[in-house]
C-alpha cells in the first residue's frame, strides 16, 4: 500500500502521545504525510537532544499497550533499533539521535505527531548519498524533484548539515550506482526508472561542480 499502513498509524499516535522530543524524518515522513509516493516498512524518529533512551521506554511502553512483541535490534547510546510485531503486522522502529546542525529546527506538527518538512529531508538524503545510501533514497529524492524540491535548490540545506556535501562529492558517491534489473524499488517506479533518474542527475551535478 502507498503511504503509512494502520499499525504504523497507531504506533505513531500511541508514541507521540508519551514522547514529543522526537520527530518522524525519512521515508515513512514522505510516504505518509508529504507527498504519498511509496510504501515503508520502517519509522525513523530523531531528536535532537539526548534523549534515545527516553524514547526507547516510551516505545516498550506502547508495545505493550498496544499488545505488540518488541525485540531490540541495535541499542547503542544515540541510537536504537527496534522490532515490533503484532499478529500478521511487524514494523522496524528506528530512534536516533540527530548531531547534525538542523536546517528548519521547527518542526511540522500534523496532530500530535511532529514530522521533518521537506527541505530538511532533502538534505538529509543528499548527506547519505555522499556517504552511504540506499535504493529508498534514491526512490525518494526523485518523488521530492517531481514534487519540486529540487536538488540543486537544496545542496546549500546539504551542506549545512554536512560541510562535505558538494556536487563534486555527490557526483563521485553517485557514479558507483548500480542496480539490477530485477531490483524492485518500492512505490510506483521500476530499476529502468531509477537509473535514468540518476543518469540525469549526475549531468545536472556534474554542471554544477563545473560551475562551483
Amino acid at each position: 500500500m502507498i503511504g503509512l499502513s494502520p499499525f504504523q498509524e497507531e504506533v505513531l499516535e500511541a508514541f507521540f502521545s508519551r514522547e514529543t522530543g522526537f520527530f518522524l524524518t525519512g521515508g515513512a515522513a514522505l510516504a505518509g504525510y508529504h507527498i504519498h509516493h511509496r510504501e515503508t516498512n520502517s519509522l525513523k524518529l530523531c531528536t535532537l537532544e539526548d534523549r534515545v533512551r527516553v524514547g526507547e521506554a516510551a516505545l516498550l511502553e506502547v508495545a505493550g499497550d498496544i499488545r505488540a512483541k518488541v525485540q531490540r535490534l541495535e541499542a547503542p547510546e544515540a541510537f536504537g533499533r527496534f522490532l515490533l510485531r503484532r499478529g500478521d503486522d511487524s514494523l522496524v522502529v528506528e530512534l536516533e539521535q540527530d548531531l547534525c546542525p538542523q536546517v528548519q529546527p521547527d518542526k511540522t506538527e500534523i496532530g500530535k505527531i511532529h514530522v521533518d518538512r521537506p527541505k530538511e529531508i532533502t538534505a538529509r538524503i543528499l548527506c547519505a548519498l555522499r556517504s552511504h545510501y540506499e535504493l529508498n533514497d534514491l526512490v525518494d529524492l526523485r518523488a521530492l524533484e517531481i514534487a519540486g524540491h529540487t536538488v540543486e535548490d537544496h545542496i546549500e540545506a546539504a551542506a549545512h548539515r554536512d560541510p562535505n556535501v558538494t556536487p563534486a562529492a555527490l557526483v563521485k558517491a553517485l557514479s558507483e550506482f548500480d542496480i539490477a534489473d530485477d531490483e524492485m524499488p518500492p512505490g510506483d517506479v521500476g530499476a529502468a526508472d531509477i537509473r535514468s533518474y540518476v543518469a540525469v542527475l549526475l549531468l545536472r551535478l556534474t554542471s554544477l561542480a563545473a560551475t562551483s
